[in-house]
């Protein structure tokens, strides 16, 4: 009893810490530079016109008395537009105020989903993570923006939790709807084939395409067509409006394409260590990501021959936190703000760290998350020259630990036929 009244109150702190940093002081500061395109996307799409080109979000947004806005390219499918639909009843600065809201919603629901891993220690496990997400750069830049990170955050936790309750069809129509949202979770397919959860697949593969037929017809074939040019178009060494922006080098943008770009070419940033160009950085990119893929592949694999049993186990949720940090990982764009997903696999890495008694496996992802949560200038002088360029992907480098550290881990758990949502974390 005297321990849970100490979760308790420290769930009570945490709430009102949360409540202050990421509630209180972060609305004054909100700029909504991403919500902007995404709503006024979606209001041209109920218009039946393209969210793609900028001369449609500029006429939505005169509608509405909107003038002189700047605005992010739409880069999305119809889909998601068609998902924030319940939100064009609304002036934008309504709809910013409710997303807001909402994306808190979507803190709780993701901090209950986490909470699961420490079954002993719930309560107090929530209130840690309520602390955690309070000091988030991610975070704060994720609810300034109106960006999409948080929800799909949830989307996630809300699937894992619902494949180790067994709920195959759910759990596959959540993450249709994720990888629709946004094509990172699109990744969970060749999770759930290289894990033999084939009803899950199914239900991924089936609902998908079910709600991709009604968003479809809804926005008709031409204007989807429009999205695949700008798909191409965010590959790696490329961006969407290349006349205006140049995304894949843009500092506050950790992935490795950005970082090859950085020490290999001419750019607006940095003196590069060498001139060899963008084809050099993006073969460097397709290197690296290869190796880690192949990783990932081993694991997985190498898991085929010995899952112990049909329940899911840890070395299914290590799996499971490895695809996430992978799919964030792959792409050309990685802006720092993803980084708010990475609560998850902390999460889980710690859990397991603490059960199997390896405390500097524990502290060692703690300490990466930190480095992730933490403001930081990446265009600061040091970091444009010699070995200060690392420091320009300072993000990037704990996502890769934490990529190892849930790999190893989930290695281990291997040969383990302990539930995960029976293991709990000597605590």
């Amino acid at each position: 009893m005297k321990r849970l009244a100490v979760q308790w109150s420290l769930l009570f702190i945490a709430s009102g810490v949360y409540a202050w940093f990421a509630i209180w002081n972060v609305w004054p500061a909100i700029n909504s530079n991403d919500f902007k395109h995404i709503f006024f996307g979606m209001k041209a799409l109920l218009d039946t016109s393209s969210p793609y080109p900028i001369q449609s979000l500029h006429h939505q947004a005169a509608l509405q008395g909107y003038q002189g806005l700047s605005f992010n390219p739409y880069v999305y499918l119809p889909f998601t537009g068609h998902a924030m639909a319940f939100l064009a009843p609304f002036r934008l600065d309504h709809a910013v105020a409710i997303w807001f809201l909402l994306n808190h919603f979507f803190v709780a629901g993701s901090v209950h989903f986490i909470s699961y891993m420490f079954p002993r220690w719930r309560v107090g496990a929530a209130g840690v993570l309520l602390l955690s997400l309070a000091f988030s750069t991610p975070l704060y830049r994720t609810l300034t923006a109106g960006q999409l990170n948080v929800a799909l955050l949830f989307l996630i936790c809300l699937s894992l939790h619902l494949a180790k309750q067994q709920k195959s069809l759910w759990c596959g129509t959540v993450i249709a709807f994720a990888a629709l949202y946004k094509l990172m979770p699109g990744l969970y397919g060749l999770y759930f084939l290289l894990r033999r959860q084939y009803l899950t697949l199914a239900a991924m593969v089936l609902s998908g395409l079910v709600m991709l037929g009604v968003s479809v017809a809804w926005a008709g074939p031409r204007i989807y067509g429009e999205f695949w040019p700008v798909l191409r178009q965010m590959g790696y060494g490329s961006s969407t409006w290349p006349h205006v922006f140049s995304f894949w080098d843009d500092p506050p943008n950790q992935s490795f394409n950005s970082f090859y770009s950085h020490i290999f070419t001419i750019n607006d940033h940095t003196t590069p260590w060498a001139t060899l160009g963008q084809s050099t950085a993006n073969l460097a990119t397709i290197i690296i990501t290869t190796l880690l893929f192949s990783a990932y592949l081993f694991v997985l694999v190498a898991q085929r021959k010995n899952k112990p049993s049909s329940c899911f186990s840890n070395s299914d949720e290590g799996a499971w936190v490895s695809t996430l940090i992978l799919a964030l990982l792959l792409p050309s764009l990685l802006w720092d703000h993803y980084l708010v997903m990475l609560i998850l696999p902390t999460a889980w890495i710690v859990k397991v760290g603490l059960r199997i008694n390896r405390p500097l496996a524990v502290m060692a992802a703690v300490l990466c998350y930190g480095l992730t949560c933490i403001p930081w200038n990446f265009v600061a002088p040091p970091w444009r020259a010699g070995v200060g360029i690392f420091l320009m992907s300072m993000k990037l480098w704990p996502t890769i630990v934490l990529f190892g550290l849930s790999l190893c881990f989930t290695q281990l758990c291997t040969k383990e036929a302990t539930p995960a949502h029976m293991s709990e974390p000597g605590i």
